[in-house]
């Protein structure tokens, strides 16, 4: 018997799914956002970009900008009643507000 895939992106045929409208790269003025500290930002999966992406259980949330490491950015998000830090691209953010 053939054992399934049980990857990091498992189950995520939904949430990695672009329209058909939508064009298949992003502009590079995607890649070259600038956001502030304490700026509060979506996080909006780009599935046509793999690096630096998060999990596909935070497309979707809010979180604010805590800093800087390297090209990304580290990103306060609160879970249920944990707060968690994670790292992840310009790319996959969106400014609110």
């Amino acid at each position: 018997m053939v054992r399934r895939s049980r990857g990091i992106r498992a189950k995520s045929r939904h949430v990695m799914r672009k329209s058909v409208s939508e064009p298949s790269m992003p502009p590079v003025t995607k890649s070259l956002q600038k956001f502030a500290d304490r700026q509060k930002v979506a996080i909006a999966i780009n599935p046509s970009i793999h690096g630096g992406i998060p999990h596909r259980k935070f497309q979707g949330l809010t979180g604010e900008i805590v800093g800087k490491q390297g090209e990304a950015y580290l990103l306060k998000i609160k879970t249920g009643r944990k707060e968690k830090e994670i790292i992840i691209r310009p790319e996959h953010l969106k400014p609110i507000g």
